[in-house]
């Protein structure tokens, strides 16, 4: 058997003489050739990540609003059937609401629902209220959220109509 034609299989490239042999056509290329293109990637991934992350932490925080106003719903339908009417309107809790960081309420801030039966021992990150005219409802969460620490107000409200009791909730999260 014969070895490979001069200069190679399928190529034209001259031998060096003082090597016997072809051109390398796939010359060495530095390690950063590979390295830069990965780098790329995982900061494009990690810039992805974090919209991520953040989108997630928005959602997070939401859904204690979501989840505190079904409650507060649930327990004004309850307060309804028990005594003919909606519980009468409960304050904000906390007065003022933080921009940048949660709330710790104490159990005295929560005297006005003690109608509805509703209170948080948890960290807060939105602010809570209740309006109430004996046959209508609206329970409002207002937080800031996302990066911007946009404002976001949830609501939910309950009615009494054709003498069923009709209740409107933020969906679950």
């Amino acid at each position: 058997m014969s070895g490979p034609p001069a200069g190679g299989f399928g190529s034209n490239a001259p031998l060096e003489p003082e090597l016997g042999r072809t051109k390398n056509p796939y010359p060495r290329r530095s390690p950063l050739h590979t390295l830069f293109p990965i780098l790329g990637s995982l900061a494009l991934a990690g810039g992805g990540l974090a919209v991520l992350a953040r989108h997630h932490i928005e959602r997070a925080r939401t859904a204690e609003a979501r989840v505190h106003l079904r409650e507060i719903a649930i327990m004004a339908e309850a307060s309804y059937k028990r005594d003919g009417q909606f519980c009468p309107s409960a304050g904000a809790v906390p007065k003022e609401l933080s921009h940048s960081d949660f709330y710790q309420s104490t159990l005295n801030e929560w005297e006005p629902y003690a109608c509805l039966g509703f209170h948080l021992d948890a960290p807060q990150w939105f602010q809570y209220r209740y309006e109430s005219t004996g046959t209508t409802f609206r329970a409002i969460a207002i937080g800031y959220v996302g990066e911007n620490h946009e404002e976001r107000m949830l609501v939910a409200t309950g009615k009494i109509e054709a003498g069923a009791i009709v209740l409107d909730v933020p969906d679950a999260p």
